[in-house]
């Protein structure tokens, strides 16, 4: 939920309700208190270290002492490292994020639900957006969108984004500051655009799942 009027970049960026993919509307607050019995973490710490939503639940689990086939399976990884007194470092160098919208979106919210409807497929066919955040960039690239599919089609790439988060301290300002200006088209940025994209591909295939049969 937004706590105040829209600033420019986030009113033509279409951030308002975190309806795309630009860092601004991807940023959660994320808070993890550790019981001072369970061992050396520390107090009041925290870290601009790349995370998602994905790796609280191997974080609960390793603290709670569970170790399961489930979750070793799941794409997130534990952010205990990180908790310690000494913080330590993470594996995963990167974060996902994914946002479907319609054409129409990037002028004005016109869609029934407000935020790009995927299954409003005609007359104005969807699109999905794929973003890997790392700790310098965030890569973008929008594909057309089936929603009958499992994966888009890596082969039709619609648009990329590229931005330069590398002095980033993590602030909501630093969030707008650093998206203001798209990197992708520069050539000079042709090699980071292309493995990046390599990399954005293999971790959304990596981590598509089927969905799980209902037993009800």
């Amino acid at each position: 939920m937004h706590s105040g009027p829209l600033s420019l970049t986030e009113a033509l960026q279409g951030e308002w309700c975190k309806s795309d993919n630009f860092e601004l509307a991807t940023r959660i607050p994320m808070f993890v208190s550790v019981p001072a019995s369970l061992g050396d973490f520390g107090r009041n710490v925290s870290s601009v270290a790349v995370a998602e939503s994905v790796d609280l639940f191997p974080t609960l689990a390793e603290l709670a002492g569970i170790e399961s086939k489930v979750t070793q399976e799941l794409a997130g990884e534990s952010l205990v490292p990180l908790l310690r007194t000494t913080p330590g470092s993470l594996n995963k160098t990167f974060a996902l994020s994914q946002w479907p919208r319609r054409p129409s979106c990037v002028d004005h919210h016109g869609c029934e639900d407000g935020h790009g409807d995927p299954s409003a497929m005609q007359p104005d066919a969807a699109v999905m957006g794929y973003t890997y955040r790392t700790a310098e960039w965030r890569y973008g690239a929008w594909f057309p969108y089936d929603w009958a599919a499992t994966a888009p089609d890596f082969s039709k790439i619609l648009a990329r984004e590229l931005y330069s988060h590398n002095g980033d301290t993590g602030s909501a300002a630093d969030a707008e500051l650093y998206e203001n200006v798209n990197l992708a088209s520069d050539p000079s940025h042709a090699a980071t655009v292309g493995s990046l994209h390599a990399l954005l591909v293999t971790a959304v295939t990596a981590n598509l799942r089927q969905p799980i049969p209902s037993t009800q």
